[in-house]
């Protein structure tokens, strides 16, 4: 037989060519014969990590490390194999071992800092790397690990910069373009983030995780049907990818395609049935069809499978509004158990205090805070109180987490005294930025809904908290000290359903700015068309079975009159014929309902002179779509009467317009007040001529009285806490 270390190099030679198998015998032969040889130990447990053997690489590398425990490599391949085994703490251990022989090794730093990253320690991690990188600072492929890090730790610009580094290093380098286009979306630079995704691509315009950059960066420039051509890419390259599917299930969904969505969902769910965006996109598209209690079912799985995840338990939330099997204390009992998993854990210390003085008089620092400072509800809310604020009693502040601002945020930003930027910080540094800004009062006009900072408010930055205008009842957050409503949308009797204290406006409890692109109130249609017209323009959720069976019921009563519904899901076949067939079933004439789908935005209040009577849908009420519909001269008929805040939106606007008699105790009396306006042309042709007017000088649209009203609401809550401060 050769010598021993003739073996040992004919073994190695084998195991470099990448023949394991006549490696594996030699290194066992050598090692029959001398049991304690360490260079065979240490390429034997190599080989045998290699091949995914770690339950015996593991022994041999230990062993090979007792015989030679000076020798870097061998530390840094036994913890290289305890990592791949799972075992954090021991990997740990052995890279500092090999640091200590070899302080400049930088795969011993990356291990450590990979092994630390995995044991649970993500601050350690990234420190280890900076210290890397500090040896190797030409390494591009460290920076882009290092990028990962600060990006999976929500530093947004350290990520960026990191990416950035690596992309000078590597012009050519495909994950640094890529992965620096995500990190300039988080950072709200969607312009930049196209162009670093667009770099990628031609780079390699093949590759899918580029291609996949590419659509998230076109989908934040709101462009989904340049994004569904990259992910059409995508999941033909890559047809076992579940995530591309549910990404481009939620955009052909924005581009219109509803029932291609849902089959790209479906597609993904079939691949990975737990994976998360795609349960919450199918949740989506569901609803989309009118299906409530399938959007709530999906939901449900999805928050039960990421009991971590706040954005989702808040979609569950939101969805439960829209379904009248949940009433109000099965409400309320939901948001708690938000609060209780996402909320309460990260309150302050007992016996924590805010700094603020408490002076119940002095000017106050209010703070407003949202993702919709835009052309929203919320824009439209806000737009007439931020310039109305009186500034000798308050400073405004507003903490912005809009991924893209447009004529609304510009005419916002413009009306506050401070703009803060919060879009890419973590809960914790938005929440020490607004403690570090003094704020007094801090509101949230998000509750539940898309892009909420609930767990910025979880960690009480400002003494005082409170919801107000972007969501439709209790946040069920024991960090908020109040709610802002008025006595329709919680009339007496109704404070058991929030946890907040209400604190009731007298009037209602928004204002609105009206469009001001908004066309002239044209004649009634009635008059021209010979038929009487009522329309919805709600979204297809609202829709209930109830809801077009009552219609069904109006349309019998009377005979000449057409029903047109308008929302953006009515831009898909199937979703048109899903409600048509809906309504035929319930007995309505399938043939006298006209729909339509989406319209330009400044396009969409002309609509309205195709209508003469508005229909409000329940249980979920019109907020905004109530306002418009009365701005344009279209009286509408509500239920009154219902049993949660989002049921009683067009009852509060209705009331603070002067139009009472529009409220319906009960589905015959809806009937009898919709029938009787379309019985009454004469009279229905002047309540439209005046309505403009009439809502303008309502306080509706009375932006410095809302304004007052708000600020006694602020100051009340102040001397509240000031009070117990001083106790």
């Amino acid at each position: 037989m050769a010598t021993v270390e003739e073996a040992l190099a004919l073994a190695l030679d084998h195991h470099m060519a990448g023949r394991f198998a006549e490696a594996d015998i030699l290194y066992g032969r050598i090692l029959e014969v001398d049991a304690d040889n360490p260079h065979a130990l240490h390429l034997h447990g190599v080989l045998c990590a290699q091949t995914g053997r770690l339950s015996e690489a593991v022994p041999l590398l230990r062993r090979a490390v007792r015989q030679s425990p000076l020798i870097a490599d061998f530390q840094v391949n036994l913890a290289n194999a305890h990592r791949a085994a799972g075992q954090a703490g021991e990997a740990a251990e052995a890279y500092r071992r090999a640091i200590a022989l070899a302080p400049d090794r930088a795969d011993a730093w990356n291990g450590l800092a990979a092994a630390r990253q995995s044991g649970g320690d993500p601050a350690a991690a990234l420190r280890l790397y900076d210290r890397l990188l500090r040896l190797c600072p030409e390494d591009a492929e460290a920076w882009i690990e290092h990028g990962l890090r600060l990006r999976r730790a929500a530093r947004h610009a350290d990520s960026a910069d990191a990416f950035r580094r690596a992309a000078a290093l590597r012009p050519a380098q495909v994950e640094a373009h890529g992965n620096l286009a995500l990190a300039l979306r988080d950072l709200g630079q969607p312009e930049a983030a196209l162009r670093h995704a667009r770099i990628a691509v031609a780079l390699d315009p093949a590759r899918p995780d580029a291609l996949y950059n590419l659509a998230a960066a076109l989908e934040t420039l709101d462009r989904p049907g340049e994004a569904v051509s990259a992910l059409r890419r995508v999941v033909r390259a890559v047809p076992e990818d579940a995530e591309a599917w549910s990404f481009l299930g939620g955009m052909l969904r924005r581009t219109g395609r509803i029932a291609a969505g849902r089959d790209a969902c479906d597609r993904a769910l079939a691949l990975d049935p737990a994976l998360l965006n795609a349960l919450v996109n199918r949740a989506i598209v569901l609803q989309d069809f009118g299906a409530v209690e399938d959007g709530v079912r999906y939901n449900r799985r999805a928050a039960a499978l990421a009991p971590d995840r706040a954005d989702l338990h808040s979609n569950l939330l939101l969805s439960l509004h829209y379904s009248d099997r949940v009433g109000p204390a099965a409400l309320l009992a939901e948001h708690r158990a938000w609060d209780a998993r996402h909320g309460r854990p990260w309150a302050p210390r007992p016996g924590w205090r805010h700094p603020n003085a408490p002076d119940p008089e002095r000017r106050l620092r209010i703070g407003y805070v949202s993702a919709d400072f835009g052309y929203h509800p919320v824009g439209y809310f806000l737009a007439p109180v931020l310039p109305a604020h009186d500034r000798a009693a308050v400073e405004v502040f507003c903490y912005s987490a809009k991924t893209r601002e447009d004529g609304m945020t510009r005419r916002l930003r413009a009306a506050a005294d401070q703009w803060r930027s919060i879009l890419g910080m973590d809960d914790a540094a938005a929440a020490a930025l607004v403690a570090a800004d003094g704020i007094d009062i801090l509101v949230d006009l998000a509750g539940h809904t898309s892009g909420n900072r609930l767990p910025l408010f979880a960690r009480k930055p400002a003494p005082v908290q409170v919801t107000w205008a972007g969501y439709v009842g209790t946040t069920g957050l024991s960090a908020m000290d109040a709610l802002i409503a008025c006595p329709r949308h919680m009339p007496p009797g109704s404070d058991e359903t929030a946890v907040e204290r209400v604190v009731r406006l007298p009037d209602d409890y928004v204002c609105v700015l009206p469009r001001e692109q908004a066309p002239e109130v044209g004649p009634l249609p009635a008059l021209e068309n010979g038929f009487v017209t009522f329309g919805c323009f709600n979204n297809r959720i609202k829709l209930s079975g109830p809801v077009l069976a009552l219609w069904a019921r109006l349309l019998d009563r009377v005979p000449k009159a057409r029903l047109l519904l308008k929302t953006h899901q009515f831009d898909d076949a199937r979703v048109r014929d899903g409600l048509l067939a809906e309504f035929a079933a319930l007995g309505g004439d399938p043939a006298r309902v006209d729909l339509s789908g989406s319209a330009p935005h400044f396009d969409f209040p002309a609509w309205y002179n195709r209508v003469d009577v508005a229909l409000d849908p329940f249980p979920y009420s019109g907020g905004l779509t109530t306002l418009e519909a009365l701005w344009m001269g279209v009286p509408v008929v509500t239920l009154g009467g219902g049993d949660r805040f989002c049921a009683r939106h067009s009852v509060g606007h209705l009331t603070a317009a002067g139009l009472a008699e529009m409220i319906a105790p009960t589905p015959d009396a809806y009937l009898d007040i919709a029938a009787g306006l379309a019985g009454d042309l004469p009279a229905l042709a002047a309540l439209r001529a005046g309505l403009r007017g009439r809502m303008a000088a309502s306080p509706l649209c009375d932006g410095p009285r809302f304004a007052r009203t708000l600020e006694a609401a602020y100051r009340d809550l102040w001397r509240g806490w000031c009070g117990a401060a001083q106790a």
